[in-house]
């Protein structure tokens, strides 16, 4: 006959080998990193908005309605795609990015 310490000792083993195997399973099917269905966690959210204002460049805080900046740039000035992006406005999500997007539209 089997000892009771005998039994737990295997009942041990089997929750053992079924541990690993879920976590096994787990990092295969779901990395380190990603969340599940492979959507991120943190969104980056816009800082600012590159916009036209008055028929000239603007920039906006995200969601306000005044800008905190504007140009002596006529939006008039640029091609079809580059106004009905300015109309839509273009989000920054950086000091760093919208420094480059102001370089881009001002020189």
């Amino acid at each position: 006959m089997i000892s009771s310490k005998k039994i737990s000792a295997i009942m041990l083993g089997i929750s053992m080998i079924l541990s690993m195997t879920t976590v096994i399973i787990s990092l295969t099917f779901n990395p380190p990193g990603e969340s599940a269905g492979n959507i991120s966690i943190t969104e980056k959210k816009a800082l600012y908005i590159l916009k036209d204002y008055n028929g000239h460049l603007a920039v906006f805080n995200y969601g306000e309605s005044s800008p905190i900046e504007e140009f002596d740039v006529p939006t008039e000035s640029f091609g079809e795609y580059d106004k009905n992006m300015l109309k839509k406005g273009i989000a920054a999500y950086s000091d760093e990015e919208l420094q480059k997007l102001i370089e881009d539209y001002t020189s």
